[in-house]
């Protein structure tokens, strides 16, 4: 492929902050930055408190979930475990950042936190809209206008255009560090194309999130504890169609056999609250594609069967662990979950591997968890409450965000 001309490049990208000009400035300038500016700080103080206090920003909790992460208590914190090592560290310059097209508030994540640690930023989103990107767009641009911020305009680019193999190449081309979130074929695909040689790399690709559930501890909850655990499977599970990597999509039972009631009675307090908060994103196409792909799943393993089959919730069970694996990646989404049973915590070994994110549970003691993950070597990316498993983190798939983003600087 031969590659694109720059001024081309430029040209045929939509800016959706800023303009082409202050785009080419971005790409030729040599300019460095300090870690933890104040200003930046500010910034993003300011853009958090802008997304609070936005009445359509309110109706969606993904986004006010952003804004209480990036309040100034957080930022303090990041900043005070940046520093604690007391090691040098450095921008790494430039940072091209290929956002997803599932979870629409990862490119802010992305980018706010390496501004935090001095870098300069290009982000591509994808053209498909969503209230949730606009909306952020919208406040983007609004505190990148403010006087005090103007020096920030000339330190990100959020642009987007339809997929080109030559843009992208392109684009790559400038970067002193390429972030790529996106399923295996998209990080594959981006991979492919050269980057500088001195330049760093993170790709966050296709990976799969469970819930571990202790059905005795079911008993142990008052209505109102009980109504909480639902609503946070809910939130955990629906949002974004069930596509975020750490969207749980099977759900690991212990002490079921003989809690069977309590586990029916669970999944039809789920199905209730589900269809009263996501009844509506919940198509008919959806509902085909589960059938479809349950009946997939009954091919690939024989003893699988449907628990329950709704447009808001359906259910596959599944014999053991062993066929785990082998048929999650065929998985559609919006409500579809394979359930089955372990009698030790030791059994999830079989299952657990590089491309498991997030193992949400309830019913367990944290400490207990971390000892027996230990001593089985279950090494998932994340172990959260049931609630918790889309609350983002700077330790995420494994990585130090803001380390990642920095580069040491050696002192003898």
């Amino acid at each position: 492929m031969t590659l694109m001309k720059k001024n081309d490049f430029v040209s045929r990208v939509r800016c959706l902050t800023g303009n082409h000009e202050s785009l080419d400035s971005l790409l030729n300038d040599v300019s460095s930055h300090v870690v933890f500016e104040k200003n930046i700080k500010e910034f993003i103080y300011s853009f958090s408190s802008s997304v609070m206090k936005n009445t359509q920003a309110k109706a969606h909790p993904d986004l006010i979930a952003l804004a209480y992460w990036m309040r100034k208590s957080n930022i303090e914190k990041l900043e005070s475990g940046f520093f604690s090592a007391g090691l040098f560290k450095a921008p790494v310059g430039l940072v091209v950042h290929f956002a997803p097209a599932n979870v629409d508030t990862i490119f802010i994540y992305s980018l706010f936190l390496s501004l935090l640690v001095g870098n300069k930023n290009i982000v591509r989103v994808s053209e498909k809209s969503s209230p949730q990107k606009d909306i952020l767009i919208a406040i983007l641009n609004q505190e990148i206008n403010k006087p005090q911020f103007f020096d920030i305009r000339d330190r990100l680019s959020v642009i987007t255009y339809p997929h080109s193999d030559e843009i992208t190449q392109a684009l790559c081309t400038f970067a002193d560090m390429r972030v790529i979130w996106g399923g295996d074929s998209t990080v594959e695909k981006i991979s492919s194309f050269s980057i500088k040689p001195t330049a760093k790399e993170l790709k966050f690709s296709n990976k799969y999130s469970l819930c571990l559930l202790d059905a005795n501890k079911l008993e142990e909850l008052n209505t109102e504890d009980f109504q909480t655990l639902v609503k946070s499977f809910v939130n955990d599970t629906y949002w974004f169609g069930q596509q975020g990597c750490s969207s749980p999509r099977s759900i690991i039972w212990m002490n079921s056999s003989n809690n069977q009631g309590l586990v029916c009675n669970f999944w039809s307090a789920v199905e209730s609250k589900a269809r009263s908060m996501f009844g509506s994103t919940v198509l008919d196409a959806d509902v085909m594609n589960k059938i479809v792909t349950s009946h997939l799943v009954a091919t690939e393993v024989s003893d699988s069967k449907f628990q329950q089959n709704s447009k808001i919730l359906t259910r596959v069970h599944l014999p053991d662990l062993i066929t785990h694996n082998s048929i999650r990646e065929l998985h559609c989404g919006s409500g579809l979950f394979y359930e089955t049973e372990i009698n030790d915590l030791a059994e999830l070994a079989f299952i657990v591997d590089r491309k498991t994110q997030t193992i949400s549970y309830f019913g367990f003691d944290s400490a207990l968890l971390r000892n027996e993950f230990a001593k089985a070597q279950i090494y998932p990316d994340r172990v959260v409450p049931v609630g918790q498993a889309l609350e983002f983190d700077v330790f995420w798939d494994g990585n130090n965000l803001l380390d990642s983003l920095t580069r040491y600087v050696g002192f003898r």
